[in-house]
């Protein structure tokens, strides 16, 4: 026999225990980013997406 009640505690946690790595996750993204345009050249496709990013990094106290 399976449970299939949802444990809205453990849901919660889980999402918790993101928001929490999200900080360094975000600058691993940004380290990511730097090395691929300096190194590989690769650079977004548009512009769009590199000043969404920036907005994202600086809302959540990353130095890009």
């Amino acid at each position: 026999m399976h449970d299939y009640d949802t444990d809205y505690a453990v849901i919660a946690e889980h999402f918790n225990q993101l928001n929490t790595l999200r900080p360094a996750v975000l600058a691993s993204a940004s380290r990511l980013m730097a090395v691929c345009a300096a190194d590989l050249q690769v650079l977004a496709a548009t512009d769009d997406f590199t000043a969404e990013f920036q907005v994202v990094l600086s809302e959540t106290g990353v130095a890009a």
